[in-house]
């Protein structure tokens, strides 16, 4: 079972599209940012940034849908990203392909 802080710290991320920064999350949870960053890898088995940023993938691969509702950039921004640089560079880390490239295979294309 997981410690409370971290299973508190996982809905929190699952459920918010802006959680706030790490020190926010951790300050929620009860725990500072090193013991809460520490406790979440050695649970969960991923860095908690790194948890955030799957969350925030799945978020706007949900939003963007095959993208005739709206925009890419607007979905990011909406799932959480900061910038669209950032949406970009951690969605070619995950996915392993460009947005642009996801955008023309839900297209068919």
């Amino acid at each position: 079972t997981l410690h409370p802080a971290v299973a508190a710290a996982v809905r929190l991320l699952r459920a918010s599209d802006d959680a706030g920064s790490r020190a926010d999350v951790a300050r929620r949870c009860g725990l500072s940012e090193w013991h809460l960053s520490k406790l979440f890898h050695e649970q969960v088995g991923v860095s908690l940034v790194d948890f955030r940023n799957r969350c925030r993938i799945e978020r706007f691969l949900e939003l963007y849908g095959d993208g005739r509702g709206v925009k890419m950039t607007v979905a990011a921004l909406d799932a959480g990203f900061g910038s669209y640089p950032q949406f970009h560079r951690v969605f070619r880390e995950r996915m392993g392909h460009s947005p642009a490239e996801h955008a023309r295979r839900m297209r068919g294309g």
